[in-house]
């Protein structure tokens, strides 16, 4: 094993670099910086240069007569050099060059990194031919290469990370920059979406003071709407209901309540019923018990036409059953209807064993769980249990659901869900967690939560 470079090597060899270069050239990567963060170390030099400049380079500071060139990575828009002298064996060059012929990353233009660089220092020298981007441009491109990189080379991303929170948390860091560029770029978008993506979970972003920053002012701007909100509900509380007489809001909103679904209310419904889809595919003839069914648009518009299908519904309010029986009367669809409470499921349903078991944003419309137990006890062998429902953080937010009819407006304070005590209850039942899904709106908020369980192995 061939010991690596020494970051002064490193710093001696930009010096021979400069020297032979004729024209300014941008350093990016960990010796750029190093400039900024003096605790971090590098052997890789990733100069941005036409693939032209590396050739001639190489041919001037490397002539195969002193050294030995080892091609790492033979992509002409990618290339990778480890340069090891052939007397001096100690002294090994890693020269990574970004290829400005290369399309860069998303977001990232290779020109747009230079104004406001400034030159490599070594030893209070000057290297005039090589720059360093400013330190919130040189952060801007790590926040993107580790968005890029971190699925797919974790180490190298973890590592992206840490340079970008080193570098904002710079004393001399000016965060107006960073977004600025970020505006610039019109990538806000694509950095939300990516980060929503990302699974990586690491005590990394503790050390941000970016995140603490955000820490600070979030609950006070999400409180601010809240408590305006509680103040206004509080002031007119006739017409509030609350997870205890629930039923009799639903009874009142029943006829609009489809008209006011949001496109997320869609998303959660999709994903049910790819799952229900599934199971339908897997087991031929399949039955389901939906509590809580509201106004049946979830049959009536998706298993309009499936013949082998049973579903069973226990609704408590009359009104959301009235509408179930308008969306599905002339499906295809086998369907039964019971007026009853959650709490006190009729002795007919009781009767049978499901292989689906539905109970889609009720939880939050109930002033307490249901009997788990009882349910998880009606599940078929390989039944599948379905429970879906907001998510806490967007009901802690968001405390009220609004509705608007033509005379009033009324409002629901529906109940805080936690969807790790819901799992825990239902392990108890002999079940496993099949699957957990997040449908979240546009800005990032999570909106609701799907758990799957599958009874049986």
């Amino acid at each position: 094993m061939k010991q690596e470079i020494h970051l002064s090597t490193a710093k001696e060899e930009l010096k021979r670099i400069n020297e032979v270069l004729e024209k300014p050239h941008i350093l990016i990567g960990g010796l750029a910086i190093q400039q900024y963060v003096s605790g971090r170390n590098s052997k890789d030099i990733d100069l941005i240069c036409e693939h032209q400049t590396i050739k001639k380079l190489i041919e001037k500071l490397y002539p195969s007569k002193n050294y030995n060139i080892n091609v790492i990575d033979d992509d002409e828009y990618r290339p990778s050099y480890e340069i090891t002298h052939r007397v001096n064996t100690d002294k090994i060059v890693f020269l990574g060059p970004k290829i400005w012929e290369r399309e860069p990353y998303m977001a990232i233009d290779w020109g747009s990194l230079a104004p406001n660089s400034k030159a490599f220092v070594y030893k209070k020298e000057e290297y005039i031919n090589i720059r360093v981007p400013a330190m919130e441009i040189l952060a801007f491109t790590k926040l993107i290469s580790f968005i890029n990189r971190v699925g797919k080379t974790p180490e190298k991303g973890k590592n992206d990370l840490i340079d970008f929170i080193n570098l904002t948390n710079h004393v001399d860091f000016k965060i107006n920059v960073l977004i600025d560029r970020i505006r610039i770029e019109k990538c806000e978008q694509f950095i939300q979406e990516k980060l929503k993506e990302i699974e990586y979970n690491s005590e990394i972003w503790q050390l941000s003071l970016l995140l603490d920053f955000m820490n600070i002012f979030e609950p006070i701007l999400i409180n601010d709407k809240t408590v305006a909100r509680v103040a206004a509900v509080s002031a007119d509380p006739q017409n509030l209901f609350t997870a205890e007489n629930a039923v009799e809001f639903y009874n009142i909103i029943s006829d609009k309540y489809d008209e006011r679904n949001t496109n997320q209310i869609f998303e959660t419904h999709k994903k049910i019923i790819e799952l229900i889809s599934n199971k339908a595919q897997k087991d031929e003839g399949i039955k389901i018990l939906d509590i809580g069914g509201g106004t049946g648009r979830l049959v009536a518009f998706h298993f309009f036409n499936e013949k082998n299908i049973e579903w069973h519904c226990v609704e408590p309010s009359s009104g959301m059953l009235k509408n179930f029986r308008l969306n599905t009367n002339s499906s295809q669809i086998k369907y039964k209807l019971f007026n009853n409470s959650i709490f006190e499921l009729p002795a007919e349903v009781c009767e049978h064993q499901y292989d689906v078991i539905l109970l889609s944003c009720v939880l939050t419309s109930l002033p307490n769980d249901p009997d788990f137990a009882q349910l998880c006890g009606l599940l078929s062998k390989e039944g599948v249990f379905i429970i879906a429902d907001i998510d806490p953080t967007y009901t802690q937010k968001r405390p009220f659901y609004d509705f608007q009819l033509q005379s009033e407006s009324v409002t629901l304070a529906p109940r805080i869900i936690d969807p790790l005590s819901i799992i825990a209850q239902v392990l108890k039942e002999a079940l496993h967690l099949k699957n957990v899904f997040n449908i979240e709106k546009k800005e990032g908020d999570k909106y609701s939560f799907i758990l799957e369980f599958q009874k049986g192995d």
